[in-house]
C-alpha cells in the first residue's frame, strides 16, 4: 500500500512538472508568434485573416495547456478542435483563395471584400476570450445523486429486453418515416434532405418519427459498453450491434446527415477511450477516421450528382475534407460578419427571443400549422444567405452571432462567460465520476460535443438535442442498472 502511495505521488508530481513546463514554454512562444504575425499585417494587406486565427487557436489551446492530464475527447478538446477547422484553416483557404477565388467567394465571402470579415473576427476574438475566462474560473462540480450515478453493474435479462425494445422502436420508425417520405428512393435522391418545402406550413421533417429511429444510436452506444464490459452473451449483442448499427447509417444516408455518421464513429472511439481507462485505440481510431472520411465524401458526392451510376467516387483526403472547410458550421467568422450586417437592416434584435424557442419547439407543426419559425437556422439561411426554403439551407448561426442578434456586444460578453462556466461545470462533474460506466455513456453520448454545439450551433437547437437523448438514456440506464451498490 506505501509503495503505490508513493508511486502515485512520484506519478503526480512529474504530471505536475511537465504541466508547469508546458505553461513556462507556451506563454513567450505564443506571444512571439501573435507578435511576429501582428508586425506583418502592417506590409501585408488582409493579413488579419493569418494574425486572428492564430491568437484564437492559442487562446483556446490554453485550458488545455495548464491541464495535468491529457484527454484528447473532452468537452474542451472539441472547442479547440474545431477552432483549427473552422477558424485558423478556413481563414488560410480565404486568405490565400483556396481551392480558387470563386469557390471562397460563393461559400464566404458573398461579394464582399476580404476586409468585410474583420469586425466579426475581432468580435469572435472578444467572445472565444470570455468563453476562455469563464472556463477558467471555476472549478466547481455537481454532486450527482441517484441509482445510475452510484452504482455500475447492468442487470442482464433487463439490459437484453430492453435493447430488442429499441430495436423494434428504431426499425419501426425507419420504416414509417421512409412511407412518410413517399417511399425508399430513386437513384437520382439516394442521400436527400427529406422534409423540404419552401412552405412553412408544408414543410414536415416528421420530428418525431426521427426520435423514434434515434434510438438506434442509443442502443448502438449501450451495446458496444456491453460488450467492451461483459463478457456474457457476446454472439447476441454483436447481432444486435450489428443492427442498430446499419439502421443508424441507413437513416442518416437516407436523409443526407453526413456529420451524425462521422460524428457516431468517433463517439464510439470516445466510449472505448474511457472505459478502457483513457487509452486510445490507434488502430481502431485509424480505421474510423478512414471509415469516416470515405462515408462523408461519398454522401457529399451524392448530395450533388444527378448520374449516380456513372459517378466515379474516389477516396481523396485533401477532397474528403473539403466540404467540412468550404462550409460555415463550427465556429466561422464569415457567418458572423454576415449576421452583423443584417442587424438591424434585415433582422431585428431579438433581446432573448431566440434563446427560449425550446418551449414551443416540440410542438408538432402538423398539429400547429401557425407556429412561428423555432430553427433559428432556418430564419438565418433565408434572411441572411437567400436560402428559399424550409428543411434545407438552414445556417446555424453559431452562440457568438446568436448572442450578438439578441443582445449585441454585452450580450457576446456575458453569454460566452456563463457559457464558458457552465462547460466548466459538466465537464468538472464527468471527470470526478469517470469511473463509472453509466457516467460515461452519458458524457459520450449527451454532452462529448456540447461545447462544440454551442459555438457552432443554435442555443435553443442544443438544448433540445441534449433533452432528446438524455431523458430516454437517463430512463433506460435506471430499468437495466442493479439495485445496490455492486462494482462490475
Amino acid at each position: 500500500m506505501g509503495t503505490k502511495f508513493i508511486e502515485l505521488s512520484k506519478r503526480n508530481r512529474t504530471e505536475i512538472s511537465l504541466s508547469i513546463l508546458k505553461v513556462r514554454l507556451f506563454f513567450p512562444l505564443s506571444l512571439a508568434i501573435c507578435c511576429l504575425l501582428g508586425v506583418l499585417c502592417f506590409f501585408f494587406d488582409d493579413f488579419f485573416l493569418v494574425f486572428f486565427p492564430v491568437c484564437i487557436v492559442f487562446l483556446i489551446s490554453l485550458p488545455l495547456v495548464i491541464r495535468t492530464k491529457t484527454d484528447v475527447f473532452s468537452i474542451w478538446s472539441w472547442i479547440f478542435y474545431s477552432s483549427i477547422l473552422g477558424v485558423l484553416i478556413r481563414c488560410l483557404y480565404i486568405y490565400f483563395d483556396m481551392p480558387n477565388f470563386n469557390a471562397i467567394d460563393d461559400v464566404f465571402l458573398y461579394g464582399k471584400a476580404k476586409s468585410f470579415l474583420l469586425p466579426a473576427m475581432v468580435l469572435v476574438f472578444v467572445g472565444v476570450f470570455m468563453l476562455v475566462l469563464g472556463y477558467l474560473s471555476t472549478s466547481l462540480n455537481l454532486n450527482l445523486n441517484g441509482k445510475i450515478f452510484k452504482n455500475k453493474k447492468w442487470n442482464e435479462k433487463a439490459f437484453f429486453i430492453t435493447s430488442s425494445l429499441l430495436i423494434l422502436i428504431s426499425v419501426g420508425g425507419l420504416v414509417l418515416f421512409i412511407n412518410a417520405q413517399g417511399g425508399l428512393f430513386s437513384m437520382e435522391s439516394i442521400s436527400s434532405y427529406r422534409g423540404v418545402s419552401d412552405n412553412l406550413a408544408e414543410a414536415s421533417p416528421h420530428a418525431y418519427l426521427r426520435l423514434l429511429v434515434s434510438f438506434s444510436g442509443i442502443n448502438l452506444f449501450l451495446l458496444t459498453t456491453w460488450l467492451l464490459k461483459y463478457n456474457r452473451m457476446r454472439w447476441i449483442a454483436y447481432l444486435f450491434w450489428l443492427i442498430s448499427f446499419l439502421t443508424f447509417v441507413f437513416f442518416n444516408f437516407y436523409i443526407s446527415q453526413r456529420a451524425a455518421i462521422v460524428f457516431t464513429l468517433v463517439q464510439l472511439t470516445a466510449l472505448s477511450y474511457y472505459l478502457k481507462g483513457f487509452k486510445l485505440p490507434k488502430l481502431k481510431f485509424a480505421v474510423g477516421v478512414i471509415l469516416a472520411l470515405a462515408i462523408f465524401q461519398l454522401m457529399s458526392t451524392l448530395r450533388n450528382v444527378k448520374d449516380v451510376e456513372n459517378e466515379d467516387v474516389k477516396l481523396n483526403i485533401t477532397k474528403a475534407l473539403e466540404p467540412a472547410i468550404l462550409t460555415t458550421n463550427m465556429i466561422d467568422v464569415s457567418k458572423t460578419a454576415h449576421i452583423m450586417d443584417a442587424i438591424p437592416s434585415r433582422m431585428n434584435y431579438e433581446y432573448g427571443a431566440t434563446l427560449v424557442t425550446i418551449f414551443i419547439a416540440w410542438i408538432p407543426r402538423e398539429f400547429w400549422p401557425d407556429k412561428p419559425v423555432t430553427n433559428v437556422d432556418n430564419t438565418i439561411g433565408i434572411k441572411v444567405f437567400g436560402a428559399t426554403t424550409y428543411g434545407s439551407g438552414g445556417v446555424p448561426p453559431g452562440l457568438i452571432a446568436e448572442l450578438f442578434w439578441n443582445f449585441w456586444i454585452p450580450g457576446v460578453i456575458i453569454g460566452c462567460y456563463l457559457i464558458g462556466l457552465l462547460i466548466k461545470i459538466i465537464n468538472q462533474t464527468i471527470l470526478s465520476n469517470i469511473a463509472n460506466p453509466n457516467i460515461v455513456i452519458i458524457y459520450v453520448v449527451n454532452f462529448m460535443f456540447i461545447g462544440l454545439s454551442f459555438v457552432g450551433s443554435s442555443f435553443s437547437s442544443v438544448l433540445i438535442g441534449v433533452l432528446q437523448t438524455l431523458i430516454p438514456m437517463i430512463l433506460i440506464l435506471n430499468i437495466i442498472t442493479e439495485k445496490g451498490k455492486c462494482d462490475i
